[in-house]
């Protein structure tokens, strides 16, 4: 009788063993299954024919988007390009033009947009998005020593608005309010 309750239990344990690693088994491959679907079966990403350059040239080539996607004035936009590449080292890089460059500053800037959506507007990854917008906003800190006044509390009268009847009974005490906000504000002519 010995012998037949220990092939009993043999087999119990041995089914048991069995199912445990049948779980163990079922366990690995739902983990693997996460981990594919996570990080290997991914959908296309940037798959969109208009992008970057190509939807720059587009909204370019149409009457008022490209205000209304960058919220500037497209004279303006080649006008400024060419001051910074000209003046404050703006340049290109191997995949991007100088031109999609600031387009990228814009949107962001324009729209408050967030690295992902401009990843997707543009189809460049999120570092390289960060890397250009960078560049153009060093560059316009550099245009800013140009521009700005370099008293930054603005205790003389600036010589154009003291000269200018426009300006000078308007913006005499005027250090930039504007909505309940201060913000530096400087009166200039614009250069012809």
């Amino acid at each position: 009788m010995q012998v037949a309750e220990s092939d009993t239990e043999f087999e119990d344990s041995t089914e048991s063993e069995s199912e445990e690693f049948c779980k163990l088994i079922n366990s690995a491959a739902q983990i693997t299954q996460v981990y594919v679907d996570m990080h290997l079966d991914k959908n296309p990403a940037r798959t969109s024919i208009l992008f970057g350059m190509s939807w720059l040239l587009e909204i370019l080539r149409t009457p008022g988007e490209f205000h209304t996607q960058l919220r500037m004035n497209t004279e303006i936009f080649l006008d400024l390009l060419d001051l910074l590449v000209a003046r404050y080292g703006l340049k290109p890089s191997m995949h991007i033009s100088t031109h999609e460059t600031l387009a990228i500053f814009l949107f962001v800037c324009g729209g408050n947009e967030p690295n992902r959506r401009t990843q997707n507007r543009f189809k460049h990854p999120g570092e390289t998005i960060n890397r250009k917008f960078n560049e153009v906003l060093n560059s316009l800190m550099a245009m800013a020593h140009d521009f700005i006044p370099k008293d930054p509390n603005f205790r003389a009268l600036h010589r154009r608005i003291r000269g200018d009847r426009r300006a000078y009974p308007h913006f005499k005490d005027c250090i930039g309010a504007l909505d309940g906000t201060h913000i530096r504000v400087t009166f200039t002519r614009a250069a012809s």
